[in-house]
Formats: structure tokens, sequence, C-alpha cells
């Protein structure tokens, strides 16, 4: 026989096991310990791809201890890269395809390497190359304000990378984290965050009671 019965431990704050086999009252129970009903919920049904755990939980007020369950709604999973409608988009864009001109003369190493450096991101390589290609007909005033967010847009949209997004520069600057950090300004200039140091060139120092790194600082690289 099983009892229906438990004990919480007052001052341990714990369930322990009923030291009867049936409910009948334990003669001279301590007073630290509270009885408890134990209360078996049925378990629910579970909507396919949903998961269920069982969950225990004390109710002193109603002198208690149940036996729920609670169902896990399934994690969502993200969307994949749709790096063929990206590089479909913007190769065949004009407005590309006239930067692209433009920087064969400018600067024809970044035109020449942007197609295939776009490519090998979408393969999965980093996309450090890319960026570089992306910043120089950039720096040369090729790209627009206007072509940014619209490639920008396109790549949110195509569920790329957060790396790739952020290698196309334009985005709101981050807070300092980590030395190396790196970010692209809206003019296409490259930042990185370094240490940071103050008038006598000594490294500074966090401030545990601030959530800033005052340790560091963003550089322009």
């Amino acid at each position: 026989m099983t009892s229906n019965l438990a004990l919480w431990d007052t001052i341990t704050e714990q369930v322990i096991r009923y030291p009867r086999a049936d409910d009948e009252p334990v003669a001279q129970l301590d007073p630290r310990y509270q009885v408890l009903r134990i209360v078996k919920e049925d378990k629910p049904e579970v909507p396919e791809g949903w998961g269920v755990r069982q969950r225990l939980a004390v109710d002193l007020v109603a002198g208690e201890w149940r036996w729920g369950w609670e169902l896990i709604e399934p994690v969502p999973v993200p969307p994949a890269p749709d790096w063929r409608t990206f590089k479909r988009t913007l190769l065949g864009h004009p407005a590309i395809n006239a930067l692209l001109g433009g920087g064969m003369t400018a600067a024809p190493a970044a035109a020449i390497s942007l197609p295939a450096t776009l490519l090998a991101a979408a393969g999965g390589a980093d996309s450090d190359d890319f960026r570089a290609a992306w910043l120089s007909l950039r720096r040369l005033d090729l790209v627009s304000a206007e072509l940014l967010q619209e490639v920008r847009g396109l790549a949110i949209n195509c569920h790329l990378p957060e790396s790739f997004v952020a290698a196309l520069g334009g985005t709101v600057r981050p807070d300092a984290q980590e030395l190396g950090q790196e970010w692209v300004d809206a003019d296409g200039a490259l930042w990185v965050v370094v240490q940071a140091r103050d008038v006598d060139g000594q490294f500074l120092p966090d401030d545990p009671t601030t959530p800033e790194r005052e340790s560091l600082i963003w550089e322009k690289a």
C-alpha cells in the first residue's frame, strides 16, 4: 500500500516521504513537519511537436503536493538562409552592376573580388573578404545610402547570418563588449574595440557598478 501523503520539512523546505504506508496520522509528529496530500494530475494530451514534463509543486496553503504536468512549446526553427535569392537579386541589381562597373576603374581588385567573395560567403566561408571588398567600394562613395539600406534589408529578409549583415555596415554602433569586436559605420569605416587608456597611458579598469565596459573603447581602424 502506498501512502497518498507526504511531509513538508519547514526547516529544510523539502518534501520527504510519509513515515507510514497508510494514510493514518503519525503519532507525536514533530511540529517542524506539515502533512501534505499528494494530488496527481492526469497527464494531458500532447500536441504534435510539443513536449511534456512533470512539474512538482508544493501548495502550503492548500496543504498539497501537486504532481502536475507542463506542456513544452516547440522551439521555433529559424528559417534557413536564402542565399540563392540574395545572390540572384544582388548580382542582377542595376545599381550593383553600375557599382561594379565604376569600381573597375577606381578599385578594380575590389570590384572583381566582390562577386567571388559573395559566393564564398554563401558557401560558408568567412565574410571578412566580402566585407573588405564591400568597404573598399563604399569608401569610394560607390555605394549610396539608399543602396546600402536596400541591400541590408534584402539580407535580413533572406535570413542571412548576423555576421554577414553586420559586414554590410550601416547599423547602430553596439556597446563595446570584447577586444577585437568590429563595427562598420554608415560611411563604410571599420571600427574595432581596443583597450581603453587614461591620459598617462594606463589601462582603465571596469566599474563593477555600471553595465558599461569602461576598459574598452571603439577606435577607427
